[in-house]
């Protein structure tokens, strides 16, 4: 007897629906910030999404503070059957000390929310050695800012490209990547024809090096980053500069791409440009390789860096004798949490110092998510 089959169009439904959520807990010096998210994906891997929502839980006293109610979301879908990837995204966020920079080259104190719709496309192309990275997308936002004295709100539609490539990589026992280059571009043009209220147009670049050090698995890790914003201020980008926050990617939309400059606090200096320059020795300390009794938290190795960094944020001219510097030494330690999670978790220390006096000399301790480049 011969088994008879019927064959039926394939739809993703079925399997798409999410099948747990994860809490998030999030933040900067400025705010913290919990939630949930869900995502999904059906059994070929064509369609993926996800969605979360986060909620205020504290946040800074120095800026107008929004309704803590009103959560912070997030909407993604990615559709990967061809290359290239193709994506949608809707977003509502809040960010504190937005805006035009001051005078003095300080972040406004400022509350911006950000509506946000963008679509676009993905292209990798990867080979053994190399790989890389073009995304072109379209965006329409709406911004509002809140000021202690008055509230304004700007349009704003843009169109983006970037561009990465990386030779770098990273090896069972990396504690960095390792012997290669990585390296990103991007662009966006604002226009007053497209909708937005005023023209602004944002480049950025990002170049991080990584040479191999006195023995197996130590890391010379230098970096060179800048951005140039131009045009209306409220449509363009405000960079901000300072703190020990991880700057992951070569290819950064956000007003924080630049920021890495221990020994001060986040968000410390703001400006329509900015360059900053990392350079990290990187050496690891010990390999433990093992949790405490079944205690689902494994610490795979222990490592150290020192490190130097120097960067200046500004808006009307740059100069030379206004470039803040830092020194420090961070301690890190690679986990792996619940058998799957692997995340680094890093404590440090470093003294800034400020030329201009705008803030002064001093030290600070922080602790981080992540490696700082």
């Amino acid at each position: 007897m011969q088994a008879s089959a019927t064959s039926v169009p394939y739809s993703p439904l079925p399997t798409l629906r999410p099948t747990s959520w994860s809490p998030i807990v999030e933040g900067d010096n400025t705010q913290l910030r919990v939630g949930a998210a869900v995502g999904g994906y059906d059994v070929l891997g064509y369609h993926f999404y996800s969605a979360s929502a986060t909620w205020l839980a504290s946040g800074p006293s120095a800026a107008p503070r929004p309704n803590a109610a009103v959560p912070d979301w997030q909407i993604s879908y990615f559709y990967d059957r061809w290359r290239p990837t193709f994506f949608a995204t809707a977003s509502s966020d809040t960010s504190f000390f937005a805006g035009p920079a001051s005078d003095n080259g300080t972040p406004a104190e400022a509350t911006l929310r950000q509506r946000q719709i963008q679509a676009g496309v993905i292209l990798p192309i990867r080979h053994t050695r190399v790989s890389h990275t073009a995304l072109a997308s379209i965006v329409r936002a709406v911004n509002d800012y809140t000021f202690p004295d008055e509230t304004i709100s700007r349009n704003r539609t843009a169109a983006r490209a970037a561009w990465g490539t990386t030779t770098a990589h990273a090896y069972g026992y990396s504690i960095s990547p390792e012997a290669g280059v990585t390296a990103g571009t991007t662009i966006e043009v604002v226009r007053h024809g497209l909708g937005s209220f005023a023209d602004a147009t944002t480049a950025t670049a990002d170049v991080r090096a990584y040479v191999p050090g006195l023995t197996a698995h130590h890391v010379v890790a230098v970096r060179l980053a800048g951005g140039a914003s131009s045009g209306d201020p409220t449509v363009g980008r405000t960079f901000l500069l300072g703190g020990a926050a991880s700057d992951p990617g070569v290819v950064s939309f956000g007003s924080s791409a630049f920021g890495l400059l221990r020994g001060f606090p986040s968000n410390t200096f703001a400006g329509s440009h900015v360059i900053v320059a990392n350079a990290d020795y990187r050496f690891p300390i010990a390999r433990p390789q093992r949790g405490v009794g079944t205690w689902p938290l494994f610490v795979h190795t222990i490592h150290g860096a020192l490190f130097a960094d120097a960067g200046h944020a500004w808006t009307r001219a740059f100069r030379s004798n206004a470039i803040k510097t830092s020194l420090g030494g961070e301690l890190s330690l690679n986990v792996v949490a619940g058998y799957f999670f692997p995340f680094t978790i890093t404590a440090g220390g470093a003294w800034g110092h400020d030329p201009t006096g705008v803030v002064g000399n001093g030290t600070v301790a922080y602790v981080r998510v992540g490696r700082a480049f």
